[in-house]
């Protein structure tokens, strides 16, 4: 029986690498090593050589693809993905940065709100206490113009109905409101020597008064004017407070945007690293394969020589029909090769 295994290979290479014209030498093959090597004419050698020279030349090409052409792509590829997977760790250490500056800021923004709050609640105090020292203030100086009409009542005939009541809730002496109340009922013209008095001590207690309300006003008026610029500062505490505020909302609606945009910058090298690793691995099968073309030619080469030679070779033995599938392709191919050669190659 022929060497059918060897024959397929050999016809496989032929078909593979040259076409058509491998078809045309594979046929051929049958025929020019039906004799043995002894026996055989120019023209069988010559398509031997022939044959022999193709498959060659067909392991250089194969070699030359798969160690230039397909390695340089496979290594220009591998190139391209280590790009892209340091793109994708600069993109993920790029958006956990991004996600600690977005938290960092948010923390701002409420530790801003807080403050504010604060300052708020500061700004309310103080300007409540301003306004306690303006009414504060307001009395005393209501106290005090009271006090100047009436000086200017006293010497009114019939002004004791102003004063008296006055001078009785101002705790003034028991003797001084007896004469008074004589005294300011008389005229001008006829008030005399203990009138006179009378109206002096009076005018004293009124202007005493007036002193008393003076120096309240002034203290007062002092106490005012510092809590009124405390008020004040606390204004502009809470002003900048807001503005702080502000700046805090803007600071974080940047961050935020930033944390989107590297993560979409994260995903598309992902995508890119993703592609990569596909043209990588379409590379590396187009290795493989030329590889196995290496494999096949020199398979080939040394099947002819074996052949051409009249040495034996492995005979494929065919699996026994026991309810496994049978290569029913190839067994047409093995009666083929059978019947084109007549005989068996020399074993």
């Amino acid at each position: 029986m022929a060497d059918i295994k060897a024959m397929r290979s050999i016809k496989t290479v032929l078909q593979t690498t040259q076409g058509a014209t491998g078809e045309m030498l594979a046929e051929g093959l049958v025929h020019a090593l039906q004799d043995r090597p002894e026996d055989r004419h120019d023209l069988q050698n010559a398509l031997l050589k022939m044959v022999a020279q193709v498959l060659t030349s067909a392991r250089s090409e194969s070699q030359l693809e798969a160690e230039k052409t397909c390695q340089q792509k496979v290594d220009a590829a591998q190139v391209d993905l280590n790009t892209c997977k340091t793109a994708v760790a600069n993109a993920s250490e790029a958006l956990a940065h991004a996600q600690a500056n977005a938290q960092a800021k948010k923390e701002k923004l409420e530790e801003c709100r807080r403050q504010l709050s604060n300052e708020e609640d500061e700004h309310k105090r103080v300007e409540s206490l301003d306004q306690e020292k303006s009414n504060e203030v307001a009395v005393f100086d209501a106290g005090k113009q009271e006090v100047v009409a009436l000086l200017e009542k006293m010497s009114e005939p019939g002004s004791g109905e102003a004063l008296l009541p006055y001078l009785r809730s101002a705790n003034a002496e028991g003797p001084l409101l007896a004469a008074l109340q004589s005294v300011l009922k008389k005229e001008a013209s006829d008030r005399v020597g203990f009138d006179e008095v009378a109206l002096t001590h009076l005018q004293n207690f009124l202007e005493k008064k007036t002193a008393e309300w003076d120096s309240k006003i002034e203290t007062s008026g002092i106490a005012k004017a510092n809590i009124h610029a405390e008020a004040l500062g606390a204004w502009a505490v809470k002003e900048v407070a807001k503005q702080h505020l502000q700046e805090a909302v803007d600071e974080l609606a940047a961050a935020e945007k930033a944390v989107i945009t590297a993560d979409q910058v994260l995903k598309d090298a992902k995508n890119a690293e993703q592609q990569q690793d596909g043209v990588l691995a379409h590379y590396l099968t187009d290795l493989t394969l030329a590889g196995e073309r290496v494999r096949q030619c020199g398979e080939a080469l040394e099947s002819l020589a074996r052949l051409e030679a009249g040495q034996p070779m492995e005979v494929e033995v065919p699996p026994m029909a026991t309810g496994m599938d049978i290569d029913m392709d190839a067994a047409k191919t093995d009666m083929v090769l059978d019947s084109e050669m007549g005989v068996a190659i020399t074993a």
